[in-house]
């Protein structure tokens, strides 16, 4: 009951509509942080904290549901997106219109990393994260660096009082750039220790962000391009071809199954075709299962003859069209595989029909 539970809510509109709303409040909340740093009226900056104040308890209702539904409630406390959560939510309810701790407001930029999680693609979300992290550590090192200075013993000089955000975030893209003019510098060894421990994190973070993006790019080229080479001689093992809904727990449940000693299974190969490229959930698995040597995901369509013919499905001895148990819209789900059935079967009418099939395959529909 609770996994089906948790399953529905990470796939229901609703976890997602909130999803991105926490990143357009988290966007909101450094906007209007970017805004106090300049001169505003009294009542325009008691409005800006009072906005805060209602982000911040969407935020903390935000935490304690996804914190509810978390599949493993210790892990999620220890995440480091828990810590974000924590130091973006608690100082600006506590210390309302109090600017000391509201300024920590600025971080809360780091919560629109979680967004991308929603973002099919592979390479799609390293991209998006790659230039998150980029956008989120000049705003972090700017906010640091300009907070540092107004709070340091040299504030009530005129060039630091005259210092405002758009100046530090300058000061911290050439540094983060490593051009360095030399021109804007902090002053204060607080201000100096802080942001290079940001500066140091951005150096670590950002070559491990590419390289995510390297290795999603060639993946998606590998499994675009890849095919199954079935070989040649009467003694080669047959394959079993699925598609539909192939995400790592399900695959991980097939080959339970599949290879299960009662099912005579054991020597035949698995050929997984998705519209997506596998997630890195599912990498792991394709490389970690003990019938991994066994197991080939390739990226396409059954619409698409050419991807069909890279399955080599007309020599498959079963084709399994894998549905989507807790789909929202399960009349939209059966349509979509009955068609992609359909089109499995006018492929292979027309290759038996040229003499390119080896032998008749047979298919049927499974759900998970």
């Amino acid at each position: 009951m609770w996994p089906q539970m948790r399953y529905r809510w990470e796939a229901s509109g609703w976890e997602a509509a909130l999803a991105y709303t926490d990143a357009v409040l988290s966007l909101t909340s450094v906007a209007m942080y970017i805004a106090t740093t300049y001169s505003v009226p009294g009542d325009v900056g008691w409005a800006l904290s009072t906005v805060d104040l209602v982000f911040s308890c969407y935020f903390a209702l935000y935490f304690l549901l996804r914190f509810y539904m978390a599949e493993t409630r210790v892990r999620f406390l220890f995440s480091w997106m828990t810590l974000v959560d924590i130091v973006t939510i608690l100082p600006a309810m506590i210390a309302y219109h109090s600017s000391s701790l509201v300024a920590l407001s600025f971080l809360r930029i780091l919560r629109v990393l979680r967004a991308t999680k929603r973002l099919e693609s592979a390479v799609s979300r390293a991209s998006f994260n790659l230039g998150l992290t980029m956008l989120s550590m000049m705003v972090v090192a700017a906010a640091l660096f300009l907070e540092g200075e107004r709070m340091g013993p040299n504030r009530h000089i005129t060039e630091v009082k005259a210092l405002n955000f758009h100046e530090a975030l300058y000061w911290a893209t050439i540094t983060l750039t490593t051009v360095g003019y030399g021109d804007i510098s902090p002053t204060w060894w607080a201000t100096q220790t802080m942001v290079l421990i940001v500066l140091l994190i951005s150096f670590t973070a950002l070559p491990y962000m590419t390289g995510r993006l390297v290795d999603a790019i060639n993946a998606a080229t590998k499994y675009q391009r890849g095919s199954y080479s079935r070989g040649s001689g009467s003694n080669v093992p047959g394959h079993l071809v699925f598609l539909g809904h192939l995400d790592a727990d399900t695959i991980v449940r097939l080959m339970d199954e599949v290879y299960h000693k009662d099912k005579g299974f054991n020597d035949r190969r698995a050929i997984f075709l998705s519209p997506h490229p596998p997630s890195f959930s599912t990498r792991r698995v394709l490389m970690t299962h003990q019938h991994a040597a066994k197991m080939m995901y390739l990226q396409g369509t059954p619409f698409r003859p050419l991807d069909l013919e890279r399955t080599q499905v007309e020599y498959a001895e079963a084709v399994f069209i894998v549905c989507d148990k807790y789909a929202r819209d399960a009349a939209y789900e059966d349509r979509r595989h009955t068609l992609a059935l359909l089109a499995v079967g006018q492929y292979l009418a027309v290759g038996l029909g040229r003499g390119a099939g080896g032998g008749k395959t047979a298919s049927w529909a499974i759900k998970l």
